[in-house]
């Protein structure tokens, strides 16, 4: 079994906690989830027509744009206005789209070359009320496109209600310099890429984590301010390091949260603990080539077991 095949054991989990997510998000700190969920592209805007839907100003979205908008599910809690969508701004095959939501905030979609929008598409990103009135976010969208030399193609967006701001400038993964452009209504938008594989832990030349400080400029280039910001998952995943305890013939494999691999030297019998979140689930490797799962009750922790066919044993302690 490969990493493919955890994310799609998981995936269930993942799924059913996306509802609960999108309700509490206006409630927590806007981590990568929730800057990924309330961003837009930059670019200058060139077009016949503009829109102007009070503070959101840009060309008017096309109808594609705003029948992705229209398929946005209501139970997740919010209404796009399909349409008021307008484009904010792009950044060559990069476009952001904006449209207002009932509950006083808006809702972003992003057309990339990898997603096109359409009336079967995502329905886009909303964010609420609060969300729209923070005065810089930034982040990555989406979690990347592989390339051909084991790196990375990353989009990253943001938004700043610094009406003064005319470029943004960051440092990329690599350490190098890039720039954005502030679009209308104070977005931006720009591609990065990375040698390396970015928030995992399993792949070699990885990072989990990415600190960037965003460094806010004027129509001069001025320096007006700056914005140190990490990205990355709460949790990285790890290849397992157990804690092997032996006691009468079985072994304890103990883990920590964040970990997903193989166990060398685990069999039928032995004991898996996962340890995280303040619970511990254990699971006992079992005898035929079927997997076990078992998660806390406030579902903040999960582990997974499975006695594969070739005889190893692979667990998911996340």
């Amino acid at each position: 079994m490969n990493i493919d095949d955890s994310l799609t054991i998981y995936r269930g989990e993942l799924i059913d906690a996306a509802r609960r997510w999108q309700k509490a998000r206006a409630r927590r700190r806007h981590r990568i989830a929730l800057v990924t969920s309330a961003l837009a592209v930059a670019g200058i805007i060139v077009g016949t027509a503009i829109a102007a839907t009070g503070w959101l100003v840009g060309s008017p979205a096309p109808k594609d744009v705003k029948s992705d908008f229209g398929s946005y599910a209501p139970q997740l809690g919010f209404n796009p206005e399909p349409g008021k969508a307008v484009l904010v701004a792009h950044d060559g095959p990069y476009k952001m789209y904006v449209t207002p939501d009932k509950q006083g905030g808006y809702c972003t979609l992003v057309a990339t070359p990898q997603y096109h929008p359409g009336p079967h598409g995502s329905g886009g990103d909303c964010g609420t009320r609060q969300q729209a009135a923070i005065p810089f976010l930034a982040g990555p969208v989406g979690p990347g496109v592989p390339m051909g030399n084991g790196g990375v193609r990353l989009v990253v967006a943001g938004r700043t209600r610094n009406k003064a701001v005319a470029r943004i400038r960051f440092t990329t993964p690599d350490g190098k310099t890039a720039s954005a452009p502030i679009g209308t209504s104070g977005f931006f938008i720009t591609d990065i890429t990375s040698k390396k594989q970015l928030f995992t832990g399993l792949l070699p030349n990885s990072v989990c984590h990415w600190t960037s400080t965003f460094v806010l400029l004027d129509g001069s280039g001025r320096h007006l301010t700056q914005k140190t910001r990490t990205f990355g998952p709460r949790i990285c995943l790890t290849r397992p390091k157990p804690i092997v305890k032996s006691e009468n013939g079985s072994k304890t494999f103990i883990l920590q949260q964040g970990m997903d691999g193989y166990l060398a030297k685990a069999g039928p019998g032995d004991n898996v603990v996962c340890r995280g979140a303040g619970h511990a689930l254990t699971i006992t490797v079992p005898e035929a080539a079927v997997g076990r799962y078992r998660r806390s009750h406030d579902r903040q922790l999960h582990l997974n077991v499975r006695h594969a066919h070739n005889g190893r044993t692979w667990v998911f302690c996340g």
